[in-house]
């Protein structure tokens, strides 16, 4: 998630966790229509691969595609964020 949810496309970012939360709790928090309407297009091309491997139970495909954003999605860092920390109370 860390590497698909940028905190400055705020919406893309809330449903991208929401996804996570829904694969993760086990119930539903974000529908597919919601992801489509407000998740990137090249960001939901990934999203439905891998939403076919885990359908197909491909864990090792599973695998090499986490490895793959790995390599290829860099961790989006709000550098403001981080210049700006000192300046908390």
């Amino acid at each position: 998630m860390q590497r698909l949810a940028d905190d400055r496309v705020q919406a893309e970012c809330r449903y991208l966790l929401w996804l996570k939360w829904h694969l993760h709790m086990g119930y539903q928090e974000v529908s597919y229509n919601e992801l489509l309407q407000h998740v990137s297009a090249e960001k939901m091309d990934l999203l439905n691969e891998l939403f076919t491997l885990v359908a197909s139970q491909s864990y090792g495909e599973i695998d090499l595609w986490l490895e793959r954003c790995e390599r290829e999605l860099p961790i989006i860092e709000d550098r403001w964020v981080e210049e700006n920390r000192s300046l908390e109370f």
